[in-house]
């Protein structure tokens, strides 16, 4: 089983008995728990080959997202992403788009604006 699947099984069997793991476990993160781990493992054994216990593994599993690593990992990822969006003041409406669907398109730009507003304001 690879490492993923594993870190995956556990923390799922983990959360049927961890109310608070299981409120902030999220299964689209296992990648960046698995860089985490991975991480913490150079850094334990100093960047040689070793060995670490499956307890040592599971904690830091589990600290990735109990300890909100993963929100901070998420909410760098979000910002990252409202960085690469242009300057929306310079989109221009074509002429040959509809009254209506070019104010749709409008209060589609100010909810982005407002959304990458709040993000970098956060």
């Amino acid at each position: 089983m690879s490492m993923i699947l594993t870190i995956q099984k556990y923390l799922e069997e983990q959360c049927k008995v961890d109310a608070y793991l299981a409120e902030k476990y999220k299964d689209t993160m296992l990648k960046g728990c698995v860089e985490y781990i991975n991480e913490m493992a150079r850094k334990e054994l100093e960047s040689k080959s070793g060995f670490l216990e499956n307890e040592v593994v599971y904690h830091w599993a589990r600290e990735y997202f109990v300890d909100g690593l993963a929100e901070k990992e998420y909410d760098k990822k979000v910002k990252e992403q409202l960085k690469k969006i242009s300057d929306l003041s310079k989109v221009k409406v074509d002429n040959d788009i509809p009254e209506e669907r070019k104010e749709h398109l409008r209060e589609v730009l100010a909810k982005v604006r407002a959304m990458k507003q709040q993000e970098l304001d956060f």
